[in-house]
């Protein structure tokens, strides 16, 4: 059997409301020299029955059904560890792609070695596909120093639907994947700005669902967040503390020369947002100490969903 060129990994758990959307917009892409391969952590809803059907109708689907929820990093990562496509790209069972998205991702990447991800112009929907709005997007980072393009990384805030992108499975390779711990995909945008380019192609090609269940508005606090990153975990409430040791640690893994990890060590500590771990420890304090407070991930998601 050929090896595809694309793969698309779908992790999913209880997915059923929205995965046959999703999966019917894979399956009309245009280019069509691809593998999609379903993760199921362990649904309890309609999700097996669903991927069973897909899976038996196109020969390019294999499912992979664990028996238990094992959290939302180990079923990302073991479907990039079966991954065979010289390009990789993670889809939400709730998202869509417009039928170009692949030609135009797969062409950038061609003809831009320098690369290591292709990604759209965003676009949100509402529950029932309705558009809301486009989602301006600052990830188009073509600097060829390691480190200017790590310092644009760990200074964008916001939904992060780069990590969606369409990315070279060679670069993906060289990292730690998605940690078990809230705000990994950060890191792993980190590190692989620290291996290559990130590409913004023209088109509005990725539809991103905003909806009630999607993870960040469903996670209400750090025990909820932790858990879901990770079925066995602790509650975690120190994420930005924990994101500045991480991320020095994805500089001292980089595969960089000593002048720009020297340099990217510096940005790191520089740039690093200060005040949000000092607002992090004083938060913190009150949670522990006042267990009636508001939780901490309410209506988290929304200010970043309106901002343009």
């Amino acid at each position: 059997m050929a090896i595809p060129m694309v793969t698309i990994a779908v992790p999913v758990y209880n997915g059923a409301n929205y995965l046959e959307e999703s999966l019917g917009s894979l399956l009309e892409q245009e280019f069509d020299d691809f593998e999609i391969i379903i993760g199921d952590n362990g649904s309890t809803d309609r999700t097996p029955e669903i991927c069973m059907k897909f899976a038996n109708s196109d020969g390019r689907i294999s499912y992979h059904r664990s028996p238990v929820n094992r959290g939302a990093a180990w079923n990302y990562n073991r479907l990039f560890a079966v991954a065979s496509g010289r390009y990789f790209k993670w889809a939400s069972h709730d998202d869509k792609l417009a039928s170009q998205y692949l030609n135009v991702c797969v062409k950038a990447l061609e003809e831009a070695p320098q690369a290591v991800i292709a990604f759209p112009q965003t676009v949100l929907i509402g529950p029932d596909g309705e558009r809301l709005k486009v989602h301006k997007e600052h990830w188009d980072v073509r600097d060829p120093r390691p480190s200017k393009r790590l310092r644009h990384a760990i200074n964008q805030h916001g939904l992060h639907n780069v990590i969606f992108g369409l990315m070279r499975s060679d670069a993906v390779r060289t990292t730690n994947l998605i940690g078990r711990f809230d705000g990994s995909d950060i890191v792993l945008l980190s590190e692989l700005a620290l291996r290559g380019e990130f590409h913004n192609v023209p088109g509005e090609l990725f539809l991103r669902r905003i909806h009630p269940n999607m993870s960040r508005r469903a996670l209400k606090n750090p025990r909820d967040v932790a858990n879901w990153f990770d079925t066995s975990a602790r509650a975690y409430y120190f994420t930005w503390t924990r994101l500045y040791f991480e991320t020095m640690r994805a500089v001292a893994r980089a595969p960089i020369s000593l002048d720009e990890k020297s340099r990217s060590y510096a940005i790191v500590t520089q740039d690093w947002q200060w005040k949000r771990l000092a607002r992090e420890w004083y938060q913190t304090a009150r949670e522990l100490v006042w267990t009636g407070g508001p939780d901490r991930y309410e209506s988290f998601s929304e200010p970043v969903e309106k901002a343009s």
